[in-house]
């Protein structure tokens, strides 16, 4: 049982440590500046949809989904229906 609460404590404090460092903030930041840019861009509100995706590259510039939906705008605004 003092097995199984001290291995129970390791895995929280790790936890804890994880979430409190930058790169996890930043990485919930990236995950929600997407999540808005892609309901934006879903509405058809591409102006908005590309303020956000711009923000999440300037905190990730190598986020796939950022990159993939400015080109998805940048294809919709080159060729409009």
């Amino acid at each position: 049982m003092k097995k199984a609460f001290s291995l129970i404590l390791i895995l929280l404090a790790a936890f804890l440590l994880l979430a409190s460092s930058p790169l996890f903030a930043d990485s919930l930041g990236v995950d929600y500046l997407c999540e808005l840019g892609i309901n934006y861009y879903e509405r058809g509100d591409y102006t908005n949809a590309l303020t956000e995706f711009k923000k999440a590259l300037v905190i990730d510039p190598d986020n796939e989904t950022a990159l993939d939906y400015i080109s998805y705008i940048e294809e919709e605004t080159a060729n409009p229906r």
